[in-house]
């Protein structure tokens, strides 16, 4: 891996930068796929705001390994059997991209709470969390398709004890959305995915995005076996009233944070992706509303690699939510907020989430150009230059 600059790495499909070092609570992520782009790549960005490994926004080399018979592999809460071959990956707390340039990038949501009609007494004795599948997708799968299949049938077997979580899951040619969630029972998972048609690009922001499933379409739509089952169980789902599966409405529950938390940030990001997308600002509920799409389709070839970085970078500077301007950026126009003090908490109402945020830990961007399936060789990074005296 050659390095570009001082705390970016590049290899044609991995760049990464740092923002910060202190634990947060959210992340931001979005795809943007081969026909969307400028140059014919495919690009996955995460922004990891909140800590999740012991030493998270360190970006490190997992190797390859070829494991002896009956070996076992640790997980958040037990072991599971572990397979001959694991592939090379980095990771900088949640996995990042493996030697056959799959990616992933994660972003924690929230759900409907298991009714006790539904759920009763039973303790959830899942071994699983999104930390373990973000990194085993990439030890086990080579494609984005076999990596959720993958993801979804352990945590089925083995069950699933986490947040609401998202994943963008994808590979030199294809992208999807993975959502997870707890089951109702004491082992299990219920998860659904949508491929990203190319051509589109998809945000994912603190929030469930994936809205009424094809159960005719396989091609573009995967899930549990139990995902309707469970939710008519809960009675979230009443298929006679509502013939359409609508996964964010059947199990979303609002997003992480107040109102607009989660909507705004994906309606940046496809204005700034898509400017003639045209979609609203303002919603009344997020789940309810649905005021933005899973995926939006842009102009061929128009998002360029810059682009990109700067919708991670972006504050909604040049909109009236921009953090550096009238009262928000203070006398100095700064976009950092920085927690409140005693006072500040006595006003209600609160300043804008917006992309880039001084809390976060990591912030990366894959670019994953086409190019045969062979694997690619990683390497660690530099680490980042000293702060300046």
């Amino acid at each position: 891996m050659k390095t570009v600059a001082p705390g970016i790495l590049g290899l044609g499909m991995l760049a990464v930068f740092f923002l910060g070092s202190e634990k947060a609570q959210a992340c931001t992520t979005f795809v943007v796929t081969r026909k969307a782009s400028k140059c014919g790549s495919l690009f996955v960005t995460h922004s990891n705001d909140w800590g999740s490994d012991p030493y998270p926004g360190t970006i490190t080399l997992i190797p390859s390994e070829i494991h002896r018979a009956n070996a076992t592999r640790a997980v958040s809460r037990g072991t599971i059997p572990q397979v001959r071959k694991t592939y090379q990956y980095l990771t900088g707390g949640y996995g990042a991209v493996n030697e056959y340039s799959l990616g992933v990038a994660e972003s924690t949501c929230s759900n409907k709470p298991w009714p006790a009609s539904a759920k009763g007494s039973s303790k959830n004795e899942g071994i699983l969390n999104i930390v373990d599948l973000s990194k085993i997708v990439l030890e086990r799968s080579t494609s984005a398709r076999e990596g959720i299949l993958t993801m979804g049938e352990l945590a089925e077997k083995y069950g699933y004890q986490d947040n609401a979580e998202s994943l963008l899951v994808t590979d030199k040619n294809e992208a999807y959305i993975f959502h997870i969630l707890e089951s109702s029972q004491p082992i299990g998972a219920v998860w659904a995915a949508q491929k990203v048609p190319d051509g589109h690009i998809a945000a994912v922001t603190n929030g469930f995005t994936i809205r009424e499933i094809d159960f005719q379409d396989p091609s573009s739509f995967l899930f549990s076996e139990n995902m309707v089952s469970e939710a008519i169980a809960a009675g979230f789902y009443h298929p006679s009233s509502s013939p359409s599966f609508d996964f964010t409405k059947v199990f979303g529950g609002g997003g992480s944070g107040p109102q607009y938390a989660v909507g705004r940030r994906m309606w940046r990001i496809y204005s700034l992706l898509s400017p003639l997308s045209d979609l609203p600002s303002i919603y009344e509920d997020y789940v309810a509303a649905s005021p933005y799409p899973a995926t939006l389709p842009v102009q061929p070839s128009t998002v360029n690699k810059s682009l990109v970085f700067r919708t991670m970078r972006d504050f909604y500077a040049g909109t009236k939510y921009a953090l550096n301007q009238g009262m928000a950026g203070g006398y100095a126009g700064t976009p950092t907020r920085w927690s409140p003090g005693p006072g500040e908490q006595e006003v209600h109402g609160r300043w804008e989430r917006p992309i880039s945020l001084y809390r976060s830990q990591i912030s990366f961007v894959i670019e994953m150009p086409p190019r045969s399936s062979s694997p690619t060789e990683l390497s660690s990074p530099p680490p980042p230059p000293p702060p300046s005296p």
